[in-house]
């Protein structure tokens, strides 16, 4: 009787695995219509990373999409190095054919519609902002729009572990906000929650992810100062003032402090990116107007658009804080210590 008992209920529990096995029934549930719903949802955030020249790049390409800042500057320039170098791009990197044609067949450009592709000189990383307002179609159907750089990404995943050297290193750091590492190994994403899921996990609920603050020993206005003409951004503060009255008292804060969200890193609903780009650039617009006829083009002042443009990103970023019309988290970042790209 026992052992006939134990059969029956050995066939059940085979009949109900076999039975659950072929319906995709996993944890209680079916697993295939809400596998399809988180995917759907995983889709709706994309965080661009932007490069200007070959560097290694996040295996999910389809949530962290490669763009390539300057573009149409890679087929010639009036910096030109040598024979077989083209361009100087941002920060006056020149790239050779071989690491042009890579850029060309391994991410996006910013040069198409409208775009100011050409002034990446001048505004570094931000042609590729601009080109994503201007032009990426899927803008209004995401639920999230990102930008990171290909040494510097977001750290999403909360319980990342350091070894005992990047602990040392951080320990003797000017700032905590972010996590120097030399490569990105075969564990960097895993580690740094750099897929999708986490993604998601990391900044559900949130409008505005921006880097945590970074510690500078000198103000936000002296180390413009140390880095372009203060006329500048003294110009820039000017016309902020005329168009964006608001913000005024914001900004004064700002400037004389010695802490802020720096590099240009974010991810954004949508509308608020709209709002972030609207801000930043007509500010800039303006500016430049007023500043060309003393704009110093030389190579170590010729990014004054970009230097501008993230005082302009820490004001705005400040008085969202203060009017609360987003919630906004800080996460720390990634810092890559490996220069090269892939063909050093």
């Amino acid at each position: 009787m026992i052992k006939r008992y134990l059969v029956t209920i050995g066939v059940t529990v085979v009949c109900l695995v076999a039975g659950s096995a072929f319906l995709g029934y996993e944890g209680g549930a079916l697993k295939t219509e809400p596998a399809i719903r988180i995917n759907e949802e995983l889709s709706k955030i994309k965080i661009f990373v932007c490069y200007h020249k070959p560097f290694d790049m996040l295996s999910d390409r389809s949530t962290f999409i490669p763009i390539h800042a300057g573009r149409a500057l890679g087929t010639g320039s009036p910096f030109h190095v040598g024979d077989g170098l083209k361009v100087g791009l941002a920060k006056n990197v020149s790239i050779s054919d071989d690491e042009y044609r890579w850029m060309l067949d391994n991410t996006t450009g910013d040069d198409a519609g409208d775009n100011i592709s050409l002034q990446n000189r001048s505004y570094c990383e931000l042609t590729a902002v601009y080109w994503l307002w201007k032009n990426y179609a899927q803008l209004d159907e995401l639920d999230y729009i990102g930008f990171m750089h290909y040494r510097r990404h977001f750290i999403f995943k909360t319980n990342y572990h350091l070894t005992i050297f990047e602990r040392i290193r951080r320990l003797f750091s000017k700032s905590r906000s972010f996590v120097r590492v030399a490569s990105m190994d075969s564990g960097y994403e895993e580690k740094f929650g750099l897929d999708a899921p986490t993604v998601r996990k990391a900044i559900a609920g949130y409008d505005v992810v921006v880097p945590a603050p970074q510690n500078l020993l000198t103000t936000v206005y002296t180390n413009f100062k140390l880095n372009q003409k203060i006329e500048y951004l003294d110009t820039a503060l000017e016309v902020l003032r005329e168009k964006y009255p608001q913000y005024t008292d914001v900004a004064q804060t700002c400037m004389r402090s010695s802490s802020a969200h720096w590099g240009n890193m974010f991810v954004m609903r949508p509308a608020a990116f709209k709002e972030y780009c609207d801000f930043v650039f007509s500010i800039m617009q303006e500016t430049e107007k007023r500043i060309s006829g003393v704009m110093d083009h030389s190579s170590l002042k010729s990014a004054h658009a970009a230097y501008i443009i993230e005082r302009m990103w820490i004001i705005w970023i400040a008085y969202q804080k203060k009017i609360g019309k987003y919630k906004v988290l800080e996460l720390p970042r990634t810092w890559i210590a490996k220069s090269y790209g892939l063909f050093p």
